[in-house]
């Protein structure tokens, strides 16, 4: 009995991975306000979420710096959110050295939003509809000046 209550458990914990849970779930903005991607409901979003210490993520943030100036007058919003026990400090630093000018910077401090979401590793994609739901997630690698990308993203902005 134990052992199908603890499965039961260990079922329902993790079967929210894609759920609309993490809408709600705060992240922060340098200054150390709260937001949440509810907030934004009724625009196309990107949300990248990575790790200073992933260097996969910040070969990928060049790419997104780059794209969130294509379309920084548009109605698209882009999140990237350092997570992993993030400082502001510290993600202020890897801004300036890696030359990232038009990306505003969000820390996930204790992973809840990244635990929210199912995170399983570094970098996460998430491309979330006007409606509030995510259509697309990719794990790893990331060119966000790749045709598929740019595809995706025309796809979403029409939604």
């Amino acid at each position: 009995m134990i052992k199908i209550f603890f499965l039961f458990c260990l079922f329902f914990s993790f079967s929210c991975e894609a759920g609309e849970e993490y809408i709600q779930t705060p992240f922060y903005t340098g200054k150390g306000e709260a937001v949440t991607l509810s907030e934004f409901k009724g625009k196309p979003l990107i949300v990248f979420i990575w790790s200073k210490n992933c260097s996969i993520c910040r070969r990928s943030l060049v790419s997104l710096d780059t794209l969130s100036k294509q379309y920084s007058q548009t109605e698209l919003k882009i999140f990237s959110i350092m997570s992993n026990k993030s400082d502001i400090n510290d993600a202020r630093r890897l801004m300036i050295n890696m030359d990232i000018r038009f990306l505003a910077i969000y820390l996930d401090r204790e992973n809840l939003f990244a635990n929210s979401v199912g995170l399983k590793g570094f970098p996460l994609l998430l491309l979330i509809n006007k409606e509030g739901e995510e259509v697309k997630r990719i794990t790893g690698k990331v060119d966000f000046q790749s045709k598929g990308i740019e595809h995706e993203l025309q796809t979403l902005m029409k939604e």
